[in-house]
């Protein structure tokens, strides 16, 4: 029922001048489209200066941007269950690797397995190794929903990335039990 989507933007901030500088817009690079309406989106509201406020649908919800192994910017959509990798001055997108984008075209990294999947990413961090850390929440994991708890759990899992195989391969991993019980929701 909404038709507002609201979307991310990474900017670079020269202290010098006290100025931003736009280096990427997300809906290029993932923007709504109808097979989208399979996820359950988050809401929210945003309020203009005035007063004014539309609700709409969280698209991307980045929810962690890291400096990478190779000055890259490493960044978590949390609502896409998306990672990408950023040429840190502007110049494109270099990878990326999602459990709902699917991984078609040549910078999209496939998981080895779909078990090694990630779903609702919260942090991601790229070491010097190049390996990828990324704490999954797991809230949009299928088979995960309040009356169950097959396949709920929440993890930090690292891939090891083959960058000219384009695969992402699960090398480690800490897994955590997430209780849903009626009392957890209510907190």
């Amino acid at each position: 029922d909404l038709d507002t989507f609201f979307g991310s933007e990474i900017v670079a901030w020269d202290r010098e001048t006290n100025t931003i500088e736009p280096l990427y817009n997300l809906f290029e690079y993932a923007s709504p489209g109808s097979e989208m309406f399979a996820f359950p989106w988050d809401s929210l509201t945003g309020t203009c200066s005035g007063g004014a406020s539309v609700t709409g649908v969280d698209y991307h919800h980045v929810s962690s941007i890291a400096v990478g192994s190779d000055s890259n910017l490493v960044v978590a959509s949390r609502e896409l269950s998306t990672v990408w990798s950023f040429a840190h001055d502007g110049s494109g997108l270099q990878w990326s690797l999602s459990s709902s984008l699917g991984c078609e075209g040549e910078t999209a990294l496939c998981f080895e397995d779909d078990a090694m999947a990630f779903y609702t990413p919260h942090d991601v961090r790229q070491m010097a190794n190049g390996n990828l850390l990324v704490i999954d929440d797991g809230t949009s994991r299928p088979g995960c929903f309040q009356e169950s708890e097959i396949n709920c759990f929440s993890r930090v899992v690292m891939y090891s990335l083959d960058l000219e195989a384009m695969v992402a391969r699960a090398v480690w991993q800490f897994s955590f039990p997430l209780d849903l019980g009626a009392a957890d929701w209510a907190d």
